[in-house]
C-alpha cells in the first residue's frame, strides 16, 4: 500500500475510490481546525496498487503534540504503506 499526503486543492482523480472515512469518526483521532481542510482518509487504488490518502492533517502550530501530528502517518504504516508521498499546497489561496 502508498499513501498520499494531499496539499489543500489537490485532486485524487486517478484513484478508484473504495471508502472514506472522516478523521472525527475515528476514538482519539486528531481533527484539523485549518479551514478548507477536509479531514478524511480515502482509501482506493491506483491501477493495481492500494493507497490511502490523507486530505487536510493536523500541524504542530495548531497546538498538537508532535506524538498526534505524525499519529496518521505511524498509522498508515500499520495499515502496510510502505512509501510516502507528501505534497505542498504552500502560498496557495
Amino acid at each position: 500500500m502508498d499513501s498520499e499526503v494531499c496539499g489543500k486543492d489537490r485532486k485524487s482523480g486517478r484513484i478508484e475510490i473504495e471508502a472514506s472515512i472522516d478523521y472525527h469518526e475515528i476514538t482519539d483521532f486528531p481533527v484539523s481546525t485549518v479551514s478548507g481542510h477536509k479531514g478524511r482518509f480515502v482509501f482506493g487504488h491506483i491501477g493495481s496498487v492500494p493507497v490511502v490518502i490523507m486530505q487536510g492533517r493536523v500541524h504542530f502550530y495548531e497546538g498538537y503534540s508532535i506524538e498526534d501530528v505524525v499519529l496518521p502517518e505511524r498509522l498508515m504504516h500499520l495499515m502496510g504503506a510502505e512509501i510516502l508521498f507528501l505534497t505542498n499546497a504552500c502560498g496557495s489561496a
